[in-house]
C-alpha cells in the first residue's frame, strides 16, 4: 500500500480524477492508522498532494451547486457534486482522525508536526468548503 501511494504522488495526477480522490481517502484512513511511522508520513503527504489536486475543484463545484435548485442541475454537475460531496466527506474524516492527536503519541515530533499541519490544512478546506 506504501509503495502505491509513494507511486501515486511521484505520478503527479496523471490518470488521478474525483473517484481515483474518493477510493484513495478511506484507505489513507486506514494508513494512517498504522503503528509504522514511514507509512504514516506516506498517507500524509498522499492526503496533500489530493488536497492540493482536488480542494480547488471541490470547493468551486459545492459552491457553484449550493444555490442551484435539485432541479435545474444537470446529470454531469449532479454527478460531480456526488463526487465532490464524497471526496469532501472523506476529508472531513482523515481530519477528525488527525484533529483527535493520537498520532503524536507514539511516533516523532517531526511526524506528529507534519500531522498538525494536514490538519491545520485540512481545517481551512473544510471551513471554506463548507
Amino acid at each position: 500500500t506504501c509503495d502505491f501511494l509513494r507511486m501515486l504522488i511521484k505520478s503527479r495526477q496523471k490518470g488521478m480524477n474525483l473517484d481515483a480522490c474518493n477510493l484513495l481517502l478511506p484507505m489513507l484512513d486506514d494508513v494512517l492508522g498504522s503503528k509504522y511511522e514511514n507509512f504514516v508520513s506516506v498517507a500524509l503527504d498522499c492526503v496533500q498532494h489530493l488536497l492540493n489536486t482536488f480542494g480547488d475543484i471541490i470547493s468551486d463545484t459545492r459552491a457553484a451547486c449550493s444555490g442551484v435548485p435539485g432541479h435545474q442541475l444537470d446529470l454531469a454537475k449532479e454527478d460531480r457534486l456526488r463526487k465532490c460531496n464524497g471526496c469532501y466527506t472523506g476529508f472531513e474524516k482523515v481530519h477528525s482522525l488527525l484533529d483527535t492527536g493520537t498520532l503524536g503519541r507514539s511516533f516523532s515530533t517531526q511526524l506528529a508536526t507534519k500531522a498538525d499541519d494536514m490538519s491545520a490544512a485540512l481545517k481551512g478546506f473544510l471551513s471554506a468548503s463548507a
